[in-house]
């Protein structure tokens, strides 16, 4: 449009020369002091409005691949297009800032499902598992990557998914068996419908009650038996006290009798 405005002028200032009467050097002259400032308002026109927005462009293209990367150079001045790339800056250091914290929080999250003693199933809405923590494969004896993918009958899954959302029960996995404590929930991940299940072993729980109730009850037995071999220790004593000296104590017998009884 710049050229088409600039064109009119041009070939008017051109016609006009030819049909003068000067010589070569006035139409170059005259040509040279016409289109050199217009070739340089050219490109500063181009620097000043062209090049903004391809910068624009590129941010933007930047955001659409998940670059967050590229920022432009800005200044000072109010105008329309340095505003917008202030902006764009300002979006994509947050962006940038958003995505290492989401990428953090990850992190932490895997290691924390990494070091926990629940077993953790992800399952797609094909019903097939997409993430299976550390606990989890132990059960199998297998790697991560050789579960993923399988789907809930072939993992043997099916009693938690038909239990109560949360209740307990009893089960024989490949590596161990135990009574799991059943958690499961749906979710939704890129509009389409998830499943995590959670089982707690509660038979090592358990366990760990049945021993401490039988230490306790150990603890009362003994101070119970205590409590009657006590006075059998003083009356044998007693008694053992009263034996070598029968001669001199004439209500021995009697007194054995009742220390025996």
């Amino acid at each position: 449009l710049v050229l088409l405005a600039l064109s009119p002028a041009t070939v008017a200032c051109v016609f006009l020369l030819c049909l003068g009467d000067y010589d070569w050097l006035e139409v170059s002259t005259v040509l040279f002091f016409v289109l050199v400032p217009t070739l340089f308002l050219l490109i500063a026109f181009w620097f000043s409005v062209f090049r903004p927005w391809q910068s624009v462009a590129n941010i933007l293209m930047g955001f659409r691949e998940d670059d967050y990367s590229l920022r432009s150079s800005v200044d000072q001045s109010t105008d329309v297009v340095n505003i917008v790339l202030k902006e764009l800056n300002a979006i994509a250091d947050y962006l940038s800032s958003s995505r290492s914290s989401v990428y953090e929080t990850q992190k932490l999250l895997s290691r924390i499902l990494a070091e926990v003693d629940v077993a953790v199933f992800l399952f797609d809405n094909h019903r097939r598992l997409v993430m299976a923590n550390r606990y989890a494969c132990k059960l199998y004896g297998l790697s991560e990557a050789a579960l993923i993918g399988k789907n809930v009958d072939e993992l043997d899954l099916n009693f938690a998914q038909l239990a109560a959302h949360t209740s307990a029960h009893e089960h024989q996995f490949p590596k161990c068996k135990s009574r799991w404590l059943v958690k499961h929930s749906a979710y939704r991940q890129q509009g389409l419908s998830h499943q995590c299940i959670l089982l707690a072993d509660i038979g090592v729980n358990l366990r760990e009650e049945e021993l401490d109730a039988w230490r306790k009850l150990i603890r009362i037995l003994s101070h119970e038996i205590n409590n009657a071999l006590t006075p059998m220790k003083t009356t044998t004593g007693s008694m053992a006290r009263i034996l070598p000296r029968t001669d001199s104590y004439p209500d021995w017998k009697v007194d054995f009798r009742e220390g025996l009884a």
